[in-house]
């Protein structure tokens, strides 16, 4: 308790560049104090904690590289730290490298300056690895970090990674990429961990639910449309009875996938029924056909209901057109 309560209060002391949360802050302490592997839940940002990170040691004694980063990340630490961006001539980067500083660096362009000795790699205080994940996807990364190390065994290397399922493929892969990266040490951040919730409580986000009224056209609409697809389940139910309605019920749903199951129930017509010549396959021809026709109907009608509430005008008014141009017709247009 006593140990709990003074890291609250070293927390509480740290002075940062940009605002943590207590649970980055203490984050931010563990990273700073050890090499070592972050990963973090998905969802759970480790942008400020890098930030900070780098801003401690933004200082032309030092020399800070950062690798396999995106081109958003490399923007974002760019404006939020004033970095400098590392030149695209080796000479000038060779010049850049001896005047220190904290510069983000593709691993492509670290592993030909560090074989032509463009780097002073006894010289660099460390070398921060994001998305650490896929460091064993190309190899580079553990290829510039095994050069790194051999010539320098002082500086530090912190690796971070948001993608915990990334670990869960293949064979001791936790193992596999700490090795890669030459770090001892493993720090797992779920979303379940206390100070996660402790410091993410106290915040809980606002939900404001806004329910925009049918117009009185639009209730007609969807009024009629719901009539349209009562008539067609009768009509299924009628024409055949070996369908199972309670699929039928559950394909009205939103969120049931497109229906290719429930044509197939009519195989076991086919199938079970006695041979009966030319005459039984006729019928099951036509009554297949009725049935996928009185099916790609609802599927029309469900989609339509869907964008009477989601969609404007000018999309439901084509897609009605073009639906209609394309439906078969069951039964002659009555005069």
């Amino acid at each position: 308790m006593e140990k709990s309560d003074e890291n609250e209060d070293l927390q509480h002391n740290i002075e940062t560049m940009l605002p943590l949360l207590p649970y980055e802050k203490q984050i931010f302490m563990e990273m700073v104090e050890k090499d070592a592997l972050l990963i973090i839940a998905k969802g759970l940002n480790y942008n400020d904690v890098v930030a900070n990170i780098l801003w401690v040691h933004k200082d032309p004694a030092n020399l800070v590289l950062v690798i396999n980063s995106n081109e958003f990340e490399e923007i974002y630490f760019n404006q939020k730290l004033n970095l400098t961006v590392l030149p695209t001539v080796g000479n000038e980067r060779e010049k850049a490298y001896l005047e220190g500083g904290v510069y983000f660096v593709s691993t492509r362009i670290l592993v030909v300056d560090l074989l032509k000795n463009r780097v002073p790699v006894s010289h660099i205080t460390g070398i921060i690895v994001l998305r650490a994940h896929t460091v064993l996807e190309s190899c580079q990364e553990a290829f510039v970090l095994r050069l790194f190390r051999q010539k320098n065994k002082t500086g530090f290397i912190k690796a971070f990674s948001n993608s915990p399922i990334s670990f869960t493929f293949g064979y001791h892969q936790v193992e596999k990429v700490m090795r890669s990266l030459f770090v001892t040490e493993l720090y797992l951040w779920p979303r379940f961990h206390g100070a996660i919730i402790k410091s993410l409580k106290s915040r809980q986000a606002e939900v404001i639910e806004i329910h925009v009224p049918l117009t009185s056209n639009m209730g007609l609409i969807q009024s009629c449309l719901l009539d349209i697809m009562n008539y067609t389940v009768k009509q299924l139910k009628s024409i055949n009875r070996t369908l199972d309605m309670q699929k039928i019920v559950a394909f009205l749903l939103p969120s049931f996938p497109p229906l290719t199951i429930i044509p197939l129930k009519l195989l076991a017509v086919k199938h079970n029924a006695t041979p009966g010549g030319q005459l039984c396959a006729v019928l099951f021809s036509k009554l297949f056909n009725i049935t996928v026709i009185y099916l790609q109907s609802m599927t029309v009608v469900k989609e339509t209901i869907s964008l009477i509430i989601c969609s404007t005008v000018t999309v439901l008014n084509p897609y009605v057109t073009f639906a209609n141009a394309l439906q078969p017709k069951l039964l002659p247009r009555r005069s």
